[in-house]
């Protein structure tokens, strides 16, 4: 059952929230992106923000879900962590979320559409990269993100570093190791 007051919205489980959303485990601040557009690349460029994104937090305290708006950011706020123009690299709430989402206490409400968004991001990014009518696997879809923006972030800042390319070969490594694995699930 959802209950609210004057300055939250909460509910015992995150169950109570659907048929409206549905709920899903969140394992990486990454999974509050998703691609631009018709975009497949998995690159800085083509990754924005979900848009009018709900979460809830859980209180292990309380045994309640707390739900709250995403504050939309870019990745150099809350994936880097990094300062700009705009961001200063010392907001609580940045930090907050970041820390309840590795303590494991944070679930993203995806609306219908939203749903679909995705399940569209996964079939174009299948196409890409499996060179298959598949979608990815939403979890390892996360994996693949992460080592593509390390790898596009290290190839960035690290050029004049000893051991470049070494480290390039190891990013190269871990992608197509992936690949293959999900080639191999969806081949068995």
């Amino acid at each position: 059952m959802i209950h609210q007051d004057d300055l939250s919205t909460w509910a015992d489980s995150p169950d109570d929230f659907k048929p409206d959303y549905h709920p899903i485990k969140v394992k990486s601040i990454l999974q509050f992106y998703t691609l631009r557009g018709k975009t497949s690349k998995l690159c800085y460029e083509n990754i924005e923000g979900i848009r009018y994104l709900y979460y809830l937090i859980f209180s292990p305290q309380e045994k309640r879900y707390y739900k709250r708006f995403w504050r939309y950011g870019t990745l150099d706020v809350y994936y880097f962590y990094r300062r700009t123009l705009e961001f200063f690299a010392d907001d609580i709430a940045v930090e907050r979320l970041i820390s309840y989402i590795d303590d494991g206490n944070v679930t993203l409400l995806l609306t219908k559409e939203q749903v679909t968004n995705m399940s569209d991001v996964l079939l174009r990014v299948g196409k890409a990269y499996l060179k298959k009518d598949v979608k990815f696997p939403y979890y390892p879809f996360l994996e693949l993100m992460k080592l593509s923006l390390d790898y596009e972030d290290y190839v960035d800042k690290s050029k004049s570093l000893t051991g470049f390319k070494t480290v390039c070969n190891q990013y190269e490594s871990k992608i197509n190791d992936l690949i293959k694995r999900e080639l191999s699930l969806i081949k068995a």
